[in-house]
């Protein structure tokens, strides 16, 4: 495989010096180098421990189908330790930023006065993506379509014709309609040792050409499960055992028994090698082989990077900031910062229509307790004991003279005699004397029954506060509990759930409000109890600027943030809103459903469109 260049961790003595120690003495290796399994981009370590009396010098070395290559010594260290009458010292490799062409076995090699002493080779595997075909004409070069992630470029059967693909761009696709495929490359194993693999593609199927595809083969799959509706489709084919999950257009589909296939049927699957048997007439398009089970998260990650860039967004979608959602006689009421806090409603959680607004003009109590402000944000929407209540929060940039409202209903259907907005005035405030910020409130019932509001925005992070559930305000005195916070100060936007007998704190990290340069991602962490301590993927206290992503930009829509949960059975749905940097910016509601992984950490599926 062709080396690509990496980012070194130099450490503080590199091999190839000499160490001065007394004469005489034998190398004893103490302990080999382990296999190493990383992701992409992580950090991989192998070490040696050795005991040796005399000078010596060591190096690494890495093994691969082109022999043996010396590793660069500013990746090694060397480190001197007693371990009481005997001088250990430890021979340290350290890979950060590991790339695919790191893939292979490495060993340490010690010379000391003419003896040579070779560790056993441990293997380093690295999952991420094996192979990426974009099959667009800018990755076309002498009758190659060229790999970008491992350079197995693959020999064009014939010269390519190509089309507008996916992302409706010109010759961003290939036709490949001839029974021989379009491509010729020697099989290879694309798991590189993990023994799991992900298969994704976009095509666009005219017509099968070949009758009885009815295996479990990657071209089965294709036949099976994709449309010959002359649509694009992303397929993503994840291996995992003796199992296969399937997923569409960035969505799971179903999940099969079947084996992981060997290299020529992936190959023949996605046109290459196929001497006569390609069954299909169709456009493809940005293939991509990840030797790693990608996840729900994942894969619409990889779908979005093209859906993104040609979706249509409703026009009722437009101008949403800060959602808040909730469902009520089989329709959805959206909520979002605006002048008196516009409303929207939908049957379908794509189309959106509007809906009026809680206030025709702002509650007198909001003018004097927060001068300056001229309009409401940052809704929170929920039901209970035959009432809506809606907190709002009310405040001025940069600025934590802030404070959070409340609002009921007994009904969000207009044409209800009885709905009516009845502002219930003050919850909380904040004042510049305050270490905190009285905003964007969440309320949330615990487990026992108890009601809590979580808000809070910079300054020292998030706080939660129990209500008395007759009036939906603090129960006196308030006790703020600390739940969240980052040595930067920029979290804000919290929202829990309970789900798998934990309380899930969704918080948004960094700057919103600055159109296409905004930075808002969404993170996660979780608790056994409401009040915390709340720890994130990889057991960083959220309380010490912890929180695992959730969701991030892509090449259109910038700083997603400021998210709600809606809670629908067993569905879950991410709502949230993000700048559109092909609208000059604006901002817009954004809905993904919301799945769980194994280990119960929430993954977004494709955004929900038209």
């Amino acid at each position: 495989m062709p080396r690509r260049s990496g980012t070194y961790l130099i450490l503080s003595l590199g091999l190839g010096l000499w160490i001065a120690r007394p004469l005489s003495g034998q190398i004893t290796i103490l302990s080999n180098p382990t296999d190493q399994v990383v992701v992409e981009g992580q950090q991989a370590s192998f070490q040696v421990t050795i005991q040796t009396s005399g000078p010596f010098t060591a190096s690494w070395f890495r093994l691969d189908q082109q022999g043996k290559v010396q590793v660069d010594n500013e990746r090694s260290s060397i480190q001197i330790t007693h371990d009481g009458r005997r001088i250990i010292h430890t021979i340290q490799l350290v890979l950060t930023n590991v790339l695919m062409s790191d893939i292979g076995q490495y060993l340490c090699q010690i010379e000391s006065q003419g003896q040579i002493m070779t560790s056993e080779p441990a293997r380093l595997i690295v999952k991420g993506l094996a192979a990426h075909w974009p099959l667009d004409q800018g990755h076309y070069k002498d009758g190659l379509f060229l790999d970008t992630a491992s350079g197995f470029h693959v020999r064009a059967v014939k010269g390519p014709t190509f089309t507008t693909g996916p992302d409706r761009g010109q010759d961003t696709a290939i036709l490949a309609a001839d029974p021989n495929g379009w491509g010729i490359l020697e099989p290879f194993d694309m798991t590189f040792g993990s023994g799991v693999l992900t298969i994704c593609l976009w095509i666009r199927l005219h017509s099968q050409v070949q009758e009885g595809l009815d295996g479990n083969t990657p071209a089965d799959l294709v036949a099976r499960y994709i449309a010959a509706d002359l649509s694009w489709h992303h397929l993503s084919i994840a291996y995992d055992g003796n199992k296969a999950s399937i997923y569409i257009d960035g969505r799971p589909h179903t999940n099969i028994d079947t084996n992981l296939p060997k290299p020529e049927q992936v190959l023949a699957g996605i046109g290459i090698n196929c001497q006569g048997t390609w069954p299909f007439s169709c456009e493809i398009s940005d293939i991509r082989l990840y030797n790693k089970v990608l996840d729900i998260s994942e894969v619409a990650c990889v779908y979005e990077q093209t859906a993104c860039l040609i979706e249509q967004v409703d026009a009722g979608a437009r101008s949403v900031h800060d959602p808040a959602i909730i469902s009520a006689d089989g329709i959805y009421y959206l909520f979002s910062t605006g002048h008196g806090i516009p409303i929207r409603r939908s049957r379908d959680l794509v189309h959106w229509e509007p809906a009026g607004r809680v206030f025709g003009t702002l509650p007198a109590w909001v003018t004097q307790e927060v001068p300056g402000v001229s309009n409401l944000w940052a809704p929170d929407i929920s039901y209970r004991d035959g009432r809506y209540y809606l907190y709002y929060s009310a405040s001025t940039f940069g600025s934590n003279r802030s404070c959070v409202g409340l609002a009921t209903n007994v009904t969000l259907d207009q044409a209800d005699p009885n709905y009516r907005w009845v502002d219930e005035g003050k919850v909380i405030s904040s004042t510049p004397a305050s270490n905190y910020n009285a905003i964007d409130g969440n309320v949330v019932e615990d487990q026992e029954g108890r009601l809590w509001l979580a808000f809070g925005s910079f300054w020292t992070g998030i706080k939660l506060v129990q209500l008395d559930p007759s009036s939906g305000k603090p129960i006196q005195p308030a006790q703020l509990i600390s739940i969240a916070s980052r040595p930067s100060t920029a979290i804000e936007a919290p929202f829990i759930i309970a789900r798998h007998g934990y309380y899930y704190l969704f918080v948004s990290f960094d700057l919103c409000c600055r159109g296409a340069d905004s930075t808002y991602n969404i993170r996660v962490g979780r608790a056994k109890a409401i009040t915390g301590p709340y720890y994130d993927k990889d057991g960083v206290p959220m309380l010490n600027g912890g929180g695992s992503l959730v969701l991030a930009a892509d090449p259109r829509w910038k700083g997603p943030g400021h998210n709600a949960i809606l809670q629908e059975g067993d569905q879950d749905y991410l709502v949230y809103h993000a700048y559109d940097a092909l609208n000059n910016g604006a901002s817009a509601l954004r809905i993904r459903p919301l799945y769980w992984s194994h280990d119960l950490w929430p993954l977004p599926a494709a955004v929900l469109r038209p």
